[in-house]
């Protein structure tokens, strides 16, 4: 645990007995994000809004759409989840984003006398209430008896919310919907198995590690824990996702759930809407890679499609190869019928 988030979870155990201050910065209103989350909640509600419709939004109409939205409408097609209240969670983590903007404020004063704890920072300061509420006041905290995120509960937000456990896919996405909330440019980002949050408003990037409270370390010791190459980091790795590329990740975590049930077809497809989402994405394309093989485990006829129709292939570019130049037989229909007629291939 860093030093920032050891200062806040002390002060957030007693903040409640301080009085409100004035705060030296202004938290972004979030009318306009509530407007249009209630809009898209109630179509989703209403319409059973899929994530092939997400599929087909613009990047730009993505970034107008509560993360929480995005999640839920994912997880909504689990059998488990089907029937979810999409709008009770929105309200849980307008809430709680209300009572993160109300901490943040009224402890201000911390920051004006000793700005050397927050680094010199406000945004600093920001984040550091924001995780002391997460893992101090809302008791956000990793669940130690599923390391392998085996459990669908603990791969999106309704499962983090109601048992208030969750793993590297939920945690971080947590920090991304409240700092929608609030106006903070919290972004996701991707290393091999693992994901963490990042403050990333184009000139200040911030790493936050949802699942080790908030705490700050280095792109290097990412690179250096997940075994991050320089291939993979070609391919995105360590970057601030895009809300089409987070989209992604939460299709990826459904994935996952449709191979555990060996569910081969379900987990193709989210397999292929993770590609055609993010196609450069390493684990996009092990899971598609992953996919296939399953499928051509259980399907003798997908194991052996793709030799076999590239062998057709071959076969009719040699017969044409061979008629090229002569009259060639075709079979056409008309009025009277269908019949065979010889057509000249000469030029």
């Amino acid at each position: 645990m860093t030093k920032r988030v050891v200062l806040v979870v002390i002060y957030g155990s007693v903040g409640y007995l301080l009085g409100r201050s004035s705060l030296g910065f202004q938290v972004a209103s979030t009318s306009e994000g509530d407007l249009h989350r209630a809009l898209v909640t109630s179509s989703l509600v209403e319409s059973h809004i899929s994530v092939n419709w997400l599929l087909a939004r613009s990047d730009r109409e993505l970034e107008h759409i509560d993360p929480l939205i995005l999640n839920l409408a994912v997880a909504r097609n689990l059998p488990e989840f089907a029937s979810l209240d999409v709008d009770r969670y929105a309200r849980q983590l307008d809430e709680w984003a209300a009572e993160v903007k109300h901490d943040t404020e009224r402890h201000y004063y911390r920051f004006v006398e000793k700005p050397e704890d927050f680094k010199h920072s406000e945004i600093e300061y920001k984040i550091s209430w924001l995780a002391s509420d997460i893992n101090a006041v809302f008791k956000i905290d990793y669940d130690l008896e599923d390391f392998d995120a085996a459990r669908p509960e603990n791969l999106f937000l309704n499962g983090l919310v109601d048992r208030k456990v969750g793993t590297c896919v939920s945690m971080p996405l947590l920090y991304v919907a409240l700092g929608w909330r609030l106006g903070y440019p919290i972004k996701l980002v991707s290393v091999p198995t693992h994901l963490f949050a990042r403050w990333d408003d184009g000139v200040n990037r911030i790493n936050i590690e949802a699942t080790g409270y908030g705490g700050e370390l280095s792109d290097e010791a990412y690179e250096s824990e997940f075994f991050v190459s320089q291939r993979c980091k070609d391919r995105g790795a360590l970057e601030s996702l895009t809300p089409r590329q987070m989209l992604a990740q939460m299709i990826l975590a459904r994935a996952h759930c449709w191979a555990r049930r060996g569910n081969v077809h379900e987990h193709l497809a989210d397999a292929l809407r993770a590609n055609l989402l993010d196609p450069k994405h390493p684990l996009a394309m092990v899971e598609l890679e992953r996919a296939w093989q399953h499928r051509a485990e259980l399907d003798d006829y997908f194991a052996h499609a793709g030799h076999d129709l590239l062998a057709a292939v071959a076969q009719i570019d040699e017969r044409d190869r061979a008629n090229q130049g002569k009259p060639i037989e075709k079979l056409i229909f008309s009025d009277s019928g269908q019949m065979k007629v010889t057509v000249d291939d000469k030029p």
